[in-house]
């Protein structure tokens, strides 16, 4: 019997974790932005969400810290700089792709391995 639960109890374990959403937390590389063609040095950015809520973006050897929070449903992410406040609308987040809408523009990410 103890065998029996101790499968259900890892089964359980394994599905939940299976069923689990995507992390935007990690180092994602900018693609694309909708209205425009990236230049040389936009190309360059890169963006780090860490799990303490610290964004730090590079482009072009030129660091920035900003701070990010996703909100409880996932579908707004916001960016904090100074006293300004920036809103992203989530599209899409999946392992290796984040799409955001910002004003008018999808800016689209790659995550960086």
């Amino acid at each position: 019997m103890k065998k029996m639960t101790l499968l259900l109890a890892l089964f359980t374990l394994i599905l939940v974790g299976c069923g689990s959403e995507p992390s935007i937390e990690g180092k994602w590389k900018i693609e694309s932005v909708s209205s425009e063609e990236l230049t040389d040095a936009e190309k360059t950015l890169t963006v780090d969400f860490q799990a303490d809520g610290k964004l730090v973006s590079e482009r072009d050897g030129e660091t920035r810290e900003e701070e990010w929070e996703l909100s409880e449903d996932g579908k707004t992410l916001t960016i904090k700089s100074g006293d300004r406040e920036i809103e992203n609308k989530v599209i899409e987040l999946t392992e290796d792709k984040l799409v955001l809408k910002e004003r008018d523009d999808k800016v689209t990410f790659s995550r960086l391995k």
